[in-house]
This record gives C-alpha cells, structure tokens and sequence, in this order.
C-alpha cells in the first residue's frame, strides 16, 4: 500500500476513487500526493496528483468524464461529442 499525502482536498468522486485505487494498488515504497501545487513559469499550477516512486515522478490530472473522449496534444477535446477544454494545457 502506497502513502497517500493530501495536501489539498479531492475536489469530486473520480478524484476519491482514483486516490483510494492508487493507494491501494502501489506498492508501499511509493508516494502519492493529491491536490499540489508546483510552480510553473513564475506562477503556481494545481496538479491533482503527484505519483513518486523508482521509476520516476507521475503527474496525474483526473476527470470526471464518462463515455468516448477524443483529443490530441493541441486544440480542444471531445467527451461524448461535448468540447471540453484540453487538460494538457
């Protein structure tokens, strides 16, 4: 079982869920924190989840999205034909 650290509060079910999952699921040497904030070109950007463990250092951003979702790295995307914004950026 991972450590979970929140820093910040989980902000719906699908952020709940996923921070059980992962908790559960990884192994004990690994770190989850949930709700950071890290800078980013001389401001604060909000990272729903950091993952940290051997292999390296894991971003997460969750959804609360359901169906087919569509997108690439640049432009909007679409979640059940609905434009949503690109998390990527």
């Amino acid at each position: 079982m991972a450590k979970l650290i929140r820093v910040g509060a989980a902000g719906d079910p699908s952020e709940f869920s996923a921070l059980s999952c992962l908790e559960k699921e990884l192994p004990a040497q690994y770190l989850v924190l949930a709700k950071c904030q890290v800078p980013d070109k001389g401001g604060l950007i909000e990272v729903d989840t950091l993952v940290i463990g051997a292999p390296g250092i894991f971003a997460l951003e969750i959804k609360h999205w359901q169906g087919e979702i569509v997108g690439t790295e640049v432009g909007n995307w679409t979640n059940d034909g609905t434009e949503v914004k690109n998390p990527v950026h």
